[in-house]
């Protein structure tokens, strides 16, 4: 018993390894964005510019859209849901908007309760402003390990995670907030 016990161990610290170089290679492509280069965790449907073009207005109230969408919709207990966050212009224009990880927050929970937040997890969160043509959708992407946390810090809490049911998940791109998608996590 005392061996099954020490595999779970090591697949549950090897998972969380796994996830925290997860995490860092989302941060390691922000940057890379803000950089002008490319990323396998932030995709575009088609191409945006920089933030050089000034004479594109920035992006009005109510212009752009955010969902929410998991990879699956049932996972083990040892998955890592990954969670992408999908921005839209819905006006017939382009437009200027910060894409930026100070903008953005994944925020999972069960029933009533948020669970994790992204945001304090983001070590060196910065802007990147961003022309998203007339129509485009950018799309970002991030695992979620199963831990919990505060909206104030990422110390992070296996107490209370893990177990089977079902889960929902949010994202926001500064004060425009996606719908719920839900997900399972099951035995």
């Amino acid at each position: 018993m005392m061996a099954t016990s020490k595999v779970i161990y090591r697949r549950r610290r090897l998972a969380a390894l796994l996830a925290l170089l997860l995490l860092i290679g989302v941060i390691w492509g922000g940057i890379a964005l803000l950089r002008g280069g490319g990323s396998p965790a932030s995709s575009a449907s088609s191409s945006a510019s920089s933030s050089g073009d000034a004479k594109v207005p920035e992006c009005s109230q109510g212009v752009l859209s955010v969902s929410v969408s998991t990879d699956a919709s049932r996972y083990s207990l040892t998955d890592h849901p990954v969670l992408t966050m999908s921005v839209k212009n819905t006006s017939d224009a382009d437009c200027r908007a910060n894409v930026g990880t100070s903008q953005q927050q994944f925020v999972v929970g069960s029933g009533d309760q948020s669970l994790w937040f992204s945001r304090p997890c983001i070590t060196n969160s910065s802007d990147a402003v961003r022309t998203l043509r007339a129509g485009q959708t950018l799309r970002g992407k991030v695992s979620w390990d199963g831990t919990t946390n505060t909206a104030q810090s990422c110390s992070k809490s296996t107490a209370g995670t893990g177990k089977p049911g079902t889960y929902w998940v949010t994202a926001a791109l500064g004060d425009t907030l996606s719908a719920k998608a839900t997900f399972v996590l099951a035995k």
